[in-house]
């Protein structure tokens, strides 16, 4: 028989189970002696490796004795195991298809028999399950919760995608694909990061949580980069799939993500990988470490530190990158919408084509001479054609590179039995770099004017313009040699530190006391941005009289308004010398800072014994005062014509122009103090009856008021019954809210040049667009409805199933109203012109008027509330586990599969009443069926894990009013993941490779920009845009 003892490494005195009494149990029988240590309940944390080894592991982890027969587990393996479940349900999970179950030793053991003879000693009941505290619920309870979710470990993140916990995050089903993740910013706006998006509510409406506690923005407009938070000591992450603004406040309408931290960490671990793709490029490597100790019995203190890297990705040689593909056509019958590739803009070459004058019609080579134009063979949408001599967006990147860094480190010092302190703080830092805009010149947007007398036309050319009495010709221009050099930096970086205190009083009740300060920094450098001023100054050149050298015109009229001006010669591709490009072009940059000071107190507990069960209360209160400062280079982004000579006549400010081109954002200051108190109860109605083990009634209410929009109020109301011991029925019904953020109220009217299908001519194009606050909005309410079952049959060991209906209304949303959005237009169309909405866009001729002429020049987005948004749909979970064998059999090892399946039908919107509903679920932005299948298989030391993710097929347009040429097939990707345990300079150690998008499935060209072709890589958001990609890491934990 042998006797283990774990040693004892608490302060206090501790009983030592003696040998000898284990021994009453027979010669043959094992014991494993472990240590209680505190009220708390112990981490549970064990790689996959045999059961009989396993068990040892648990009982010196938790304090449990567990007795059973060599015999009885030899030949077993289990998989890994990250729990804070008590040992007796953590055994038992581990015991599932192995014939084999846990029982109670009479003794505050546990003991290992087999399931058919009777017990070897007499059981007793299991003791109740272990009170901790889900996202669903602030209340301690069981993990039986009316809300719908789930939890995966760290681990389990992992094996879906070891390159980065948000990564892994992404290929889960229920969370819609977002296009900002990870990659470039196109307008300027765009955040750059991991960003949570349930349901495709927009991921301002998921609420993210670390330890149940608010995390600090990262971008301006509230939403957080999950990339910020500490990924190495992240142990589990919990995903709620419902309304939970009354349990967490402002912002969890479609549901909350709670990242749990190891709070409890000992020893050390890192990881170290890198990867590339199939074809070499997208080079990228990872550094992980994270330590923990205990300092003495009651100081406990841990860290982390991380790097990733991941070169810039550029769109050739992958498909797609060399088809400068656009999307066009109106939608009509005659003109559906479709895809079509080599499409260039038909009245704007890289040379310059004149649009007036005597030349009209021709363009500029690349020597200055003039040639035949080639408009190409037009499409269904004006200025976009296939083929021919229209400029395009060349070969570009994919995705921008990507730079990440995140330090952390926590403090628990145990004040006594009851009360622990904490303070911890954390800091990230995210860079990306992307290369991915143009600025082209037409008549509507940035037109560039040539004058009689320019030095840069040819003799022949000038005597022409002379005879024919002409001034001036205008040009439309691609401007690629010193428009499309614009780049962008972004810089994210985030600081917080957190303090509280944490105990029990009162016999039962947990209590918190915390305090939250966090900074979330955006910067974004733009560099080779146009000023414009300077371009039309520069392109204005003439012959100096004095000294016959060419120089800007400016300069004799108006010696000093533009000091250094260089002579831009625009006629020909690549005509611009790198002095005049050098002057013209300069940098711009912009800075947000958005911080949080938040103060919260919570209470749990039981109030009392029911007929049912114990009645529980949760209560707490909180207060956030949150700012948002955004400073700008430029102070005015307005055009000054003063000193300069524009337009054909000289004197007519260009349509639409800004003094810079790109990404210019008007400085801003706002701030607000929210005030809430929240109260939550769960109380047992029935149980022990038939069909009715256990029934609950869930209930929760928040008040909240914020300074700058009021009162509001929401609530939650869930009821939980467990109908027999395979099949619990759960139901919540409630009212959440989204409130505007400090960027919805105080945004400064900005003006930025972007691209633009007009939907009254049919053209593509740039225009100026306004975009502001609108400090009058209110929060959003929504009403939230789900319904599910859960299914673990017994007589099917090792198999759960889940089934979630869920269905959100939200009413008043925030949206931006935006005259050039074809709804919009489609009801001032309707009004002929009277409607109001009319003047939230600039034409130059009536409303009646469809010709490319009629082209907007100005377009104005207003933030109201008044859009309509409902999304609809069912999640479905499938899990099953077994052993498939003793050690002896061929395929000895532990099988598991997991299916997530997330069928949505509906996401619907309407922005302003009156206008055509729109429903996005069944396109790119989300597919109807999001469908992840999960195998893994262990047999020590070896390890495979295969996923299979299906996107099912796609609308070009959710418009039920748009006829598209056909649908997007489905979307196909396998992952594969590989390692293997071992020991590397005697400390245990896991070396994997995991192959990402297996067959280099890239998905249907469909999702083209129209008004610059080649713009952007046309496949949908949750397809791969990178490719086939290898990671080989290593990764190691010691004690």
């Amino acid at each position: 028989m042998a006797c283990v003892t774990s040693p004892n490494h608490s302060a206090r005195p501790r009983r030592s189970v003696r040998c000898a009494v284990l021994l009453l149990l027979g010669s043959a029988l094992l014991c494993v002696t472990a240590h209680a240590q505190g009220t708390l309940p112990a981490r549970l944390s064990l790689p996959a490796m045999s059961l009989s080894e396993a068990l040892k592991r648990i009982a010196q982890q938790s304090g449990k004795n567990i007795l059973y027969m060599p015999e009885v587990v030899a030949g077993y393996s289990v998989p890994a195991l990250d729990t804070q479940l008590p040992a007796h349900q953590a055994v038992a999970l581990l015991l599932r298809g192995t014939g084999l179950e846990v029982v109670s030793d009479g003794n505050d053991g546990l003991l290992i028999q087999k399931i058919a003879p009777p017990p070897i000693v007499p059981a007793e009941s299991p003791p109740p399950m272990e009170q901790i505290v889900v996202t669903g619920s602030r209340i301690a309870s069981d993990i039986h919760v009316p809300t719908p979710g789930t939890a995966l470990t760290n681990q389990q993140l992992s094996a879906l995608s070891p390159q980065s916990l948000p990564a892994g995050l992404a290929k889960l089903p229920v969370f819609a694909p977002v296009r900002g993740s990870d990659s470039a910013s196109d307008g300027g706006y765009q955040a750059t990061g991991n960003y949570l998006d349930i349901y495709g509510l927009g991921p301002i409406r998921t609420l993210v949580l670390m330890d149940g506690h608010r995390v600090t923005s990262t971008y301006f407009d509230g939403t957080v980069d999950i990339n910020t938070l500490p990924q190495m000591l992240i142990r589990r992450v919990e995903i709620v799939t419902s309304g939970a603004s009354a349990v967490y406040g402002s912002d969890a309408v479609s549901g909350v993500v709670n990242f749990i931290l190891d709070k409890e960490f000992e020893g050390l671990k890192a990881q170290a990988q890198g990867g590339l793709t199939t074809w070499g490029d997208a080079k990228s490597f990872r550094l992980g470490v994270a330590g923990g100790e205990k300092l003495d019995a009651r100081l406990h203190f841990e860290w982390s530190a991380e790097f990733f890297n991941r070169d810039i990705i550029p769109a050739d040689p992958r498909p797609y990158g060399l088809a400068t593909s656009s999307l066009v056509g109106s939608g009509a019958a005659a003109a559906p919408l479709r895809t079509v590739t080599n499409t260039r803009l038909s009245g704007a070459p890289f040379g310059g084509l004149v649009t007036s004058g005597p030349f009209a019609g021709l363009q500029f080579a690349a020597d200055g001479t003039l040639a035949a134009f080639d408009p190409g063979t037009p499409t269904s949408t004006n200025g976009v054609a296939v083929g021919g001599d229209g400029g395009y967006k060349k070969p570009s990147f994919v995705l921008p590179s990507l730079q990440t860094a995140q330090a952390f480190a926590r403090l628990d010092y145990t004040l006594n039995g009851n009360v622990t302190a904490y303070l911890q703080t954390g800091y990230s830092h995210t860079r990306t770099w992307s290369h991915e805009q143009n600025l082209v010149s037409t008549s509507g947007s940035n037109a560039l004017t040539i004058y009689s007398g320019n030095p840069y036309l040819k003799p022949a050319y000038q005597a022409q313009l002379t005879n024919a009495g002409a001034a001036s010709f205008n040009l439309n221009r691609y401007n690629e040699d010193f428009g499309g050099l614009l780049n962008l930096t972004n810089h994210t970086s985030t600081g917080t530190i957190s303090t509280g205190l944490q105990g029990r009083m009162f016999g039962g009740f947990n209590w918190e006391f915390y305090y939250t300060h966090g900074e979330g920094r955006v910067e974004q450098v733009t560099r080779e941005n146009v000023n414009t001023q300077r371009l039309y100054a520069a392109i204005d050149a003439v012959t100096d009289p004095a000294t016959g050298t060419i120089v800007c015109r400016v300069t004799l009229t108006a010696p000093g308004a533009y000091p250094g001006c260089v002579p831009m010669n625009i006629l020909g591709h690549g005509a611009p010398s790198q002095a005049a490009i050098a002057y013209v072009n300069g940098q711009t940059r912009w800075k947000s800072i958005n911080t949080l000071d938040d103060f919260g107190a919570n209470i749990t507990g039981t109030l009392f014994e029911g007929w049912a069960g114990p009645v529980k209360i949760a209560a707490g209160i909180e207060y956030r005062l949150q700012s948002l400062v955004e400073t700008s280079s430029v102070s005015d982004n307005t055009f000054d014509i003063r000193n300069l000579r524009v337009g054909l006549d000289g004197n007519t400010p260009p349509t639409g122009a800004l003094l810079w081109t790109k990404n210019v954002t008007a400085p801003m200051h706002g701030a607000n103090a929210v005030y809430e108190g929240d109260v939550e109860l769960d109380v047992p109605l029935l149980k022990n009856l038939p069909l009715v083990q256990a029934l609950s009634v869930n209930g929760a209410g928040r008040a909240t008021t914020y300074s700058t929009s009021g009162q509001v109020q929401t609530w939650r109301a869930g009821l939980d019954w467990q109908v027999t011991d395979d099949i619990r029925l759960r139901a919540t019904r409630s009212r959440d809210i989204r409130a505007p953020t400090l960027y919805d109220l105080f945004q400064n009217q900005t003006g930025n040049i972007s691209g633009l299908v007009d939907y009254l001519t049919n053209t593509g194009g740039s225009v100026v667009n306004i975009t502001g606050g609108n400090p009058k909005l209110v929060p959003e309410v929504a009403h939230n409805t789900t319904a599910g079952i859960a299914w673990q049959p017994r007589w099917l060991p090792n198999v759960t199933a889940a089934l979630d209906y869920y269905h959100a209304v939200i009413d008043n949303a925030i949206t931006v109203v935006s005259g050039a959005a074809p709804q919009t237009e489609q009801v001032c169309i309707a009004s002929g012109g009277t409607s109001p909405l009319c003047n939230l866009v600039v034409r130059p001729l009536p409303i009646t008027n469809t010709t490319p002429a009629n082209y907007p020049t100005r377009n104005y987005n207003v933030k109201q509330n008044v859009a309509l948004t409902y999304a609809e749909g069912v999640n479905i979970a499938l899990d099953y586990e077994a052993d498939l064998g003793r050690a002896s059999d061929p395929l000895a090892g532990v099988l598991n599969l997991h299916l997530m399946w997330s069928h949505q039908p509906t996401l619907k919107s309407q922005t302003l009443p009156g206008a055509t509903i729109i429903n996005a679920a069944g396109t790119s932005q989300t597919p109807k069926d999001r469908v992840s299948l999960q195998a893994g298989y262990v047999q020590e030391p070896f390890g495979i894990t295969v996923l299979e993710r299906y996107y099912g097929s796609f609308h070009l347009s959710g418009n039920p009013t748009l006829i598209a040429a056909n649908a997007i097939p489905p979307y196909w990707q396998t992952d594969i993941n590989l390692t293997y345990d071992m020991k590397a300079f005697g400390v245990p150690s896991q070396a994997f490779l995991n192959i990402n998008n297996l067959f280099n499935q890239f998905g249907g060209n469909c999702c083209a920009f129209t008004n610059n072709p080649g713009m952007q890589y046309p496949v949908a958001s949750f397809t791969d845009r990178i490719g086939r990609y290898f990671v080989v890491g290593i990764r190691f934990a010691a004690d």
